[in-house]
């Protein structure tokens, strides 16, 4: 997969502490970065897409080949099953890069719905038209909560980020500015509808992408002001595939076996809790699998973190 790596200092108000760890996979529902034509999530669910229709792996904003898709306006998107992971829920984030050609005519980027406006069904689309950033959710047994701000140019890399918490607001950035916020006043339901990138959900035959999509990532929470400075800084190089389809992790109660499959060797291993503080590492001496025992730790939720010969994957785990 592509390696990431942080090139902006975040500078902390106050009595500062320049060495705060920012764990980005906290919360983590789905990623995709599109390293060598890969349609696999590096997240830890597996929700991995498929390609419709012939949209095209091209160069990414950094020239790593066949590492961002592009999709022609005319009938190609990518499109995951229906999974609660793709719902934006109490909280969450929504980031991606794209480069668009056509900046002005409405187009969909990526949503999660079934017909607007009639079914207010906790669905959500994100989108471009007039030369503005338009995202759209609605809440079930509500109204329509929508966002149409943010300049975009054509023919320029954007970075795009959605926060979302019930209650509170609903958030867009643009290039790692806050460019507009409005309240909200509930948390958004579920709905069964498939998660599509490049053309609407509720019909993939109407307002398609025309341009280059990259880099997109969902939560299951809102990312704070340093975390949405990362997500929007990160260096992705590309670098050997890791084919996370072979990647496994099963568990008999509190011990999880890891395997990685034949052309990947384990070297590194990393345990967080849910708040991010790192709980355990481990350097593992190119192993194809590895054994995890969660019984000596408190009770909740933790993530694994393992680092590959070819990249690295996130798991989550129950104690």
């Amino acid at each position: 997969m592509k390696k990431i790596y942080l090139i902006a200092n975040l500078l902390l108000l106050g009595a500062a502490n320049l060495s705060a760890q920012i764990n980005l996979n906290i919360g983590l529902n789905a990623q995709y970065y599109f390293t060598d034509e890969s349609l696999d999530d590096s997240g830890p669910y597996f929700l991995n897409l498929i390609n419709n229709n012939g949209a095209t792996p091209v160069d990414d904003r950094f020239g790593n080949p066949s590492s961002a898709y592009q999709f022609d306006g005319v009938d190609d998107y990518l499109s995951a099953s229906s999974d609660p992971n793709f719902t934006l829920g109490f909280g969450a984030t929504l980031a991606l890069w794209v480069k668009l050609n056509d900046v002005n005519t409405p187009q969909i980027l990526v949503g999660k719905l079934s017909s607007p406006p009639i079914t207010l069904d906790g669905g959500y689309l994100l989108g471009v038209e007039n030369g503005q950033i338009h995202f759209q959710t609605w809440i079930v047994g509500s109204a329509e909560y929508s966002i149409l701000d943010g300049a975009i140019l054509p023919n320029e890399w954007t970075h795009i980020a959605v926060t979302f918490q019930s209650t509170d607001s609903i958030t867009l950035l643009v290039n790692g500015q806050v460019i507009s916020s409005i309240p909200v006043p509930d948390a958004l339901d579920a709905n069964t509808n498939d998660f599509i990138i490049g053309a609407a959900p509720y019909n993939t035959a109407m307002m398609q992408t025309t341009g280059i999509i990259d880099d997109i990532k969902i939560y299951s929470r809102k990312l704070n002001d340093a975390e949405l400075n990362a997500v929007y800084s990160e260096v992705v190089t590309g670098n050997n595939k890791a084919n996370f389809e072979d990647f496994s992790l099963s568990n008999n109660g509190n011990l999880y076996t890891l395997n990685v499959g034949t052309n990947q060797r384990i070297n590194k291993l990393t345990i967080s809790d849910i708040s991010g503080r790192i709980v355990s590492y481990d350097n593992v001496n190119n192993k194809q699998s590895e054994n995890i025992d969660l019984t000596a730790f408190p009770k909740g939720i933790y993530f694994l973190n393992v680092q590959t010969n070819n990249g690295e994957k996130v798991f989550k785990m129950m104690n």
